[in-house]
């Protein structure tokens, strides 16, 4: 039961990170120390995490021994 706790906190973390992506856009406007904007060389942390994330979940169903070979497609995922 732990690991589906997981497995869904991350799920709603996953989808909070592609939120951002998409507000904020893969780089970002960021404020210099003389204050003018400018865009970020940098890119947004959140890509780096939700490809982190995903990785995890694909760790725990492989765990539970779940595949995502028959899967049926949620379409709130297309809708962030």
């Amino acid at each position: 039961m732990d690991l589906l706790d997981d497995y869904m906190a991350l799920y709603d973390i996953k989808k909070k990170l592609k939120a951002d992506i998409k507000k904020r856009g893969v780089s970002y406007e960021t404020t210099s120390a003389s204050g003018k904007a400018t865009i970020s060389k940098n890119e947004n942390q959140s890509v780096k995490d939700l490809v982190a994330v995903n990785k995890q979940m694909l760790m725990i169903l492989d765990k539970l021994g779940l595949t995502t070979e028959k899967t049926i497609k949620d379409d709130d995922d297309e809708k962030l």
